[in-house]
């Protein structure tokens, strides 16, 4: 079944919206590491020292380990129930790199 690509980019944008109007009001929606810990380090660095750490219960580790934690988990599930699941092809394919641009139409550069 054929999607439509303008869909795409908007069940994405939705999904973002959800998620930072979910958890903006207990963690500041903070889903990007450097978004988080960047204004931390500088506003410790601006005179108001270790207690931005502590807010929300020392929460400050959770963005910089949750996306690490979420891929190893993630490539683990495609993993088991995916990957193994796939047609493996034993025998490796004559064509190499080389052979793939050998064979591409010239472009004509413009100067």
């Amino acid at each position: 079944m054929p999607t439509n690509p303008v869909m795409k980019p908007l069940t994405i944008g939705l999904v973002v919206v959800m998620l930072i109007m979910s958890f903006s009001a207990s963690t500041g929606a903070a889903m990007n590491p450097a978004r988080d810990l960047g204004p931390r380090v500088l506003t410790a660095c601006a005179g108001w020292g270790s207690q931005v750490f502590t807010l929300y219960d020392y929460y400050w580790w959770v963005p910089i380990t949750a996306p690490i934690v979420g891929a190893i988990l993630g490539g683990g599930v495609y993993m088991v129930l995916l990957s193994n699941h796939h047609d493996q092809d034993d025998e490796e394919s004559d064509v190499t790199e080389d052979d793939h641009y050998e064979n591409a139409p010239a472009t004509p550069v413009v100067v």
